[in-house]
This record gives C-alpha cells, sequence and structure tokens, in this order.
C-alpha cells in the first residue's frame, strides 16, 4: 500500500486557477484539496497527510476571506503553515510615457515599496526534507506548484531519500517541461475538471467571502 504526502504552495496554485469558475458561477480557487487530491490516489494507497503553505495579508478583506479558506481546509484535516509578508523595494517596469521626462529610457525605472510574500518556498523545502525523515512508511511525496525555487529541496530529497518518489502537480495551464516537473520523478497534471469536482459548495464559498467583524482584528 502507497503512502502519500502532499505540499501545496498555496499561492502559486491560487494565482493560477483564481481568474477560473465553474459553470454555475463558483470560483475555482475555493478548492477544496483534501477532496481534490484524492482523486489522484489510486486503489490501496492512502493520503498521510496534507500540508497547506500560505501567507495571510495585512488587507482585512482578504485576510477575513483567507483564514476562513483556511479554517474550511483544516476542518478536512490538512495542515496549515504560514510564512509572511514583507515590504520591499522593486523597480517599475510600466513603458514610461511622461513627455515630460528628461530619461531617454523607454521604461521610468522608478523605485516603490510593495509587501511579497516570504517564507513559503523555504517552508516547503526544509518540511519537504523533514518530513522525510519523520515519515519513513510514507512513500511518495508530491509538490503542488510549478515555483522553481523547490529545485534545490527537490534534488536533495531524491538524492538522500532513494527509496521514495517525489512528484510534481502542476496547476493547470502549464506544460510538463518547466525544470520542477523535469526533475520530479514523475509530473501531475491539475486539470479544470478536477477543480470542477472539487470546489467548495456555494454555501460554503459564501462563509468564505461574507465581512464579519472578527476581519479587523
Amino acid at each position: 500500500m502507497s503512502k502519500y504526502i502532499f505540499l501545496i504552495d498555496g499561492f502559486n496554485i491560487f494565482h493560477k486557477i483564481k481568474h477560473r469558475k465553474h459553470i454555475d458561477g463558483r470560483q475555482l480557487k475555493w478548492c477544496n484539496y483534501n477532496k481534490m487530491l484524492n482523486m489522484f490516489i489510486k486503489d490501496k494507497s492512502v493520503i498521510s497527510s496534507i500540508y497547506y503553505f500560505s501567507a495571510l495579508t495585512n488587507n482585512e478583506v482578504k485576510r477575513g476571506k483567507h483564514k476562513r479558506y483556511i479554517e474550511l481546509l483544516e476542518k478536512e484535516g490538512i495542515t496549515t503553515v504560514l510564512g509572511n509578508y514583507k515590504k520591499v523595494t522593486k523597480t517599475s517596469y510600466v513603458k514610461c510615457d511622461n513627455n515630460d521626462c528628461r530619461s531617454h529610457e523607454l521604461y521610468c525605472g522608478k523605485e516603490y515599496n510593495t509587501l511579497e510574500e516570504k517564507q513559503t518556498d523555504v517552508n516547503i523545502g526544509a518540511y519537504l526534507i523533514d518530513l522525510c525523515y519523520q515519515n519513513p512508511d510514507v512513500d511518495t511525496f508530491i509538490i503542488l506548484s510549478a515555483d522553481s525555487d523547490y529545485l534545490r529541496a527537490l534534488k536533495l530529497a531524491q538524492y538522500r531519500f532513494k527509496d521514495k518518489k517525489f512528484g510534481v502537480m502542476l496547476p493547470p495551464g502549464y506544460p510538463n517541461n518547466v525544470k520542477l516537473a523535469k526533475q520530479a520523478d514523475f509530473p501531475l497534471r491539475i486539470r479544470v475538471k478536477h477543480l470542477k469536482r472539487a470546489v467548495y459548495s456555494q454555501d460554503e464559498i459564501e462563509y468564505i467571502t461574507t465581512p464579519q467583524k472578527s476581519d479587523k482584528n
């Protein structure tokens, strides 16, 4: 009997599916991952655990939705691992259309401050190695992401744990030749049909998206 552990890069998957909708209007980003991942498990195999990695923004509305979504995931037995947001300085590559600008550069190159989600890649890499040590009976580990930041951790896991298999599950729209999938022992793909079958109910989505007084805390 095969045992699986899944590690979900919440933001990577979320941003690849956030504009997709069910025919009845439900947004597929509100995915019940436990339900979806069980679609990929063969007979006589079991899911040992599922880890969801993400971070909570400072925006009250988005933070409230995310917390309620995580609450539903945790009711399914999914373990949440949160990173954080940090203020970073970036350079603007918006095309410069200011006729009074003395610069002859195509882009303004102005610096601006923004918030960027941090620690998810470090957390997933660290958890992948630690979970391999802590779960000798689990033979298959699958990362849900297309982010090449996990290449080093994946290579290390493959080198240290030759008795285990390491897969990568890609969000819709990604080819199998992305670096992370090519390095994995096997690629899998999330298809829209999987999301449609796993999206939360209308009542559950209403619960997630309806603002509450506690959102300000």
